[in-house]
């Protein structure tokens, strides 16, 4: 007999249910499995765990009553969880390293706008940010470098925070924002283009040169995590540290 193990299985019909685990009959000790129906109102049900893996007859052919489902790797899942609650961002990230692998080079500007969403990105949720891009390329004069190191700092903030777009940090970042594009200046010169230091070496080691205070590109108010944000943001394909995943990851959860 196939062992009934808790997991997600397929009717023959085609409904999914749930298999949460075997019961005993308190009058009879016959095994019944206890399942949920992952449709219309999840409802509740049992049934004998004889007629779980019965063959039955369908269109002809003789198939299994219910068949497992095997499971997704758990990062799938986690992925399908952020697109079906609407957390996941990443249809900017995609676009921008989709055109960097089609051999698009990114500007300077474009490198200012990368910098400018990974700053808008902290500690705050994407969708908030997203219906007001328009107007915050605006705010930036499109990212023309010396126009906005020509603004105050304290004037782009403002700017950002009528938009319902700021947080915690903003009002620093906007304050460092024209001595970092005076790095990114000073990088072009040494490297020929932004562009071209980005991809001098590994990702890993071009976030650190960016966010290590010992280093002498170290960009102002961006530490690690919005390092990785701003180099996806031209194209550059990794993934920033995350303090819940790396919790989910350690070795006393799914890590091993």
């Amino acid at each position: 007999m196939i062992e009934i193990k808790p997991g997600r299985y397929r009717h023959f019909k085609g409904n999914e249910y749930e298999v949460i685990g075997i019961a005993k009959h308190s009058e009879t000790t016959e095994e019944m499995v206890v399942y949920r129906a992952l449709y219309g109102e999840h409802g509740l049900w049992v049934r004998p765990s004889s007629m779980w893996n019965e063959m039955v007859e369908y269109k002809g052919q003789i198939v299994r009553r219910f068949s497992f489902i095997e499971p997704e790797h758990y990062l799938f899942e986690i992925k399908n969880y952020l697109r079906q609650h609407g957390l996941q961002y990443e249809c900017e990230v995609d676009k921008f390293v989709k055109a960097r692998n089609a051999g698009k080079k990114y500007s300077l500007e474009e490198h200012i706008r990368g910098l400018v969403y990974a700053l808008l990105t902290n500690q705050t949720k994407w969708n908030r940010i997203t219906p007001h891009l328009a107007e915050i390329d605006q705010i930036f004069f499109a990212y023309a470098p010396e126009q906005i190191k020509n603004v105050s700092g304290e004037n782009l903030a403002k700017k950002i925070f009528s938009l319902k777009c700021g947080n915690i940090s903003t009002k620093a970042q906007m304050k460092a924002l024209a001595d970092n594009i005076r790095i990114f200046e000073e990088l072009e010169k040494e490297y020929g283009s932004m562009d071209a230091f980005i991809t001098s070496d590994a990702p890993e080691v071009i976030v650190k040169k960016l966010s290590q205070s010992n280093s002498p590109y170290k960009l102002h108010q961006v530490g690690e995590a919005l390092a990785w944000e701003y180099i996806r943001n031209v194209g550059i394909d990794g993934a920033k540290p995350d303090t819940h995943i790396r919790r989910f990851l350690g070795s006393n959860r799914m890590g091993e």
